[in-house]
């Protein structure tokens, strides 16, 4: 069996076609999970700042109330 340039430029685009699709694939997994973990991160940044936020009011009162 003779292997033609033909041949193997074919199989080589063929490759370079699967290689691409598994890129794809890769990429879209590794940007939800990371999408994820930003969203997580964000609830959590608001949550504190809320949390610290009713804090430093309820501690605010607090001290005014002592000094009275």
């Amino acid at each position: 069996m003779k292997v033609s340039l033909d041949l193997i430029y074919t199989e080589l685009m063929a490759v370079k076609a699967d290689v691409a699709e598994m890129k794809a694939a890769s990429t879209a997994a590794i940007v939800a999970d990371h999408e994820g973990r930003i969203r997580t991160l964000e609830k959590w940044v608001w949550g504190a700042s809320g949390i610290a936020a009713v804090g430093g009011a309820g501690l605010s009162q607090l001290i005014t109330a002592l000094m009275r």
